[in-house]
């Protein structure tokens, strides 16, 4: 295997967990070209990545069916992607997304194997092969991908994600841990994400955010995207504390936040990109689940999984409690508190230890 094409277009916390993959490839073919075929968000977080040689990117507002007004353009742009995987001249493409979107891809490069993982919408007429791995009765972190890796034979341990921050993302969060005048690495809160189900109440992250800020001498930093601001505003002035530092908005750096949560002594956060990406980068993390479960537990990074069953969950995209989300309500800022605790007094015994 000299040339390998990995697809995984978006989202980002599940191009986060796909790089599940990246470790085990290379200790399989440490030598291998690795093309990774993205959207523009997912190429800014890997191109920093030693393990991936190329950063393919799809065009995706450009190819949407709507664009064929201006058919031309859209032809064009459609046939330099083409020719673009097709002159990639691949020995394996690894579809990760499994959608139809995805799979037409890989079926495009002209690769004589093609893997899908857990093919929807038809994808497996697309592929060679396909993997389909099912629910793990264990509930790890990226169970799909370590399936992945066991089908092609690859070595899989020790797992690990594969997040390598640029040059310049510590020294982004040096120098904003500096304007917070604190020598205490932060704890980190995530509470932001793409549905209401998986959302936890903004009253409960200000009561949490005071029982942190009551317990410990760490900075708090609220971590959210560009549309994130004026919720995590809220937060922070419900909180009532100057500790207590937000970044979100339109010039939040993604960089930035990566820096930030690997020198991070803790984060906290519901079922969003950013919760993963702490994972990936080691830090100790609570994750608060409610309509989705993605993983129960977070080895080899230290972690707890808040998750309360319900006969209805995990619903996922078709909640039926008509908006009172009792999954999520019933996860008190108590019950993370003391999970807080576990994990930073647990992190302060190795620390002894090791010295």
């Amino acid at each position: 295997m000299k040339r390998i094409l990995i697809v995984r277009l978006s989202a980002i916390g599940d191009i986060i967990m796909t790089t599940a993959i990246l470790p085990a490839l290379r200790r399989a073919y440490p030598d291998a070209h690795v093309a990774w075929l993205t959207e523009e968000f997912g190429a800014s977080m890997l191109a920093s990545n030693p393990d991936v040689n190329e950063c393919i990117i799809l065009p995706r507002k450009a190819l949407r069916l709507n664009q064929l007004k201006h058919p031309l353009k859209w032809f064009r742009t459609f046939s330099s992607l083409r020719k673009r995987l097709r002159d990639g001249n691949y020995d394996l493409v690894i579809d990760a997304q499994g959608l139809l979107k995805s799979a037409v891809w890989a079926w495009m490069s002209g690769c004589p194997k093609r893997i899908g993982l857990e093919p929807r919408e038809n994808a497996g007429l697309f592929y060679t092969d396909s993997i389909n791995p099912g629910i793990d009765p264990n509930g790890r972190l990226c169970h799909q991908y370590r399936a992945l890796n066991e089908f092609l034979g690859w070595p899989a341990e020790p797992f690990s994600m594969s997040i390598v921050p640029e040059k310049e993302a510590h020294q982004k969060a040096t120098e904003r841990l500096a304007q917070w005048g604190s020598e205490h690495k932060p704890i980190v809160l995530m509470p932001f994400t793409t549905r209401p189900q998986k959302h936890w109440f903004e009253e409960k992250w200000a009561e949490l955010a005071q029982k942190l800020a009551g317990s410990y001498d760490h900075p708090i930093a609220i971590l959210g995207g560009p549309g994130d601001e004026a919720a995590s505003r809220r937060i922070a002035e419900a909180a009532g504390n100057t500790r207590l530092h937000v970044v979100a908005g339109p010039g939040s750096d993604l960089q930035e936040k990566m820096g930030i949560l690997q020198g991070s002594i803790l984060a906290i956060g519901v079922d969003t990109g950013l919760t993963h990406m702490s994972l990936a980068l080691g830090t100790p993390t609570i994750a608060l689940y409610g309509s989705t479960i993605p993983y129960r537990v977070t080895d080899p990074t230290p972690g707890i999984v808040l998750y309360h069953q319900m006969p209805c969950s995990p619903c996922h995209r078709h909640p039926t409690c008509n908006g009172t989300f009792t999954c999520m309500r019933d996860i008190t800022p108590g019950e993370v508190e003391a999970a807080a605790d576990q994990l930073i007094r647990n992190r302060a015994d190795t620390h002894l230890k090791a010295q």
